[in-house]
């Protein structure tokens, strides 16, 4: 049996336009989980390689989270990965015809079995990006070792630190 092909529209129907500011954090993926319709196992297959940043295997979990309004010869969607160890918000950039242009991480809770680090975002209306994270060491968080970084999405779909 052929597999089902899907246009990038098809898959840009995945991914909900809101109204900014938005806040990326734990419980944010509850809300887009329980709101979004689920990414099909076909269509995450074709665009995997776009989403794809790190390691995936059958235990992998997608989850469209948005996109984001009035991004004019770009697209800009956040969407939400999953693995073991691993939970995390992710911002991509994508010309009008599918072709990926940038991708960073910006926010999720990562472990290497020893330490924790956890980072919140927010996505401004201009597109800036704040990012705070935190570690703990064995449960007990260091404020010493949180750290703040802007992000910005260039008009022409780069991601770039904010100096």
């Amino acid at each position: 049996m052929k597999k089902p092909t899907y246009t990038f529209d098809q898959f840009l129907s995945y991914f909900p336009e809101p109204a900014l500011p938005m806040l990326l954090n734990e419980e944010a993926i509850q809300t887009f989980s329980r709101q979004n319709k689920p990414l099909p196992g076909p269509l995450i297959e074709q665009f995997s390689a776009a989403l794809q940043e790190g390691p995936t295997d059958e235990f992998t979990e997608f989850v469209a989270c948005f996109r984001l309004k009035n991004t004019g010869p770009m697209y800009a969607l956040v969407y939400w990965k999953a693995h073991l160890l691993s939970h995390e918000y992710h911002l991509a950039t994508f010309t009008r015809e599918g072709r990926l242009i940038d991708r960073r991480g910006l926010a999720g809770t990562y472990s290497d079995g020893e330490s924790l680090i956890r980072s919140v975002a927010t996505i401004e209306e201009d597109w800036e990006i704040i990012v705070v994270s935190g570690q703990s060491h064995n449960g007990r968080f260091q404020a010493s070792d949180s750290r703040t970084i802007q992000l910005e999405i260039l008009p022409d779909g780069n991601i770039v630190d904010v100096q």
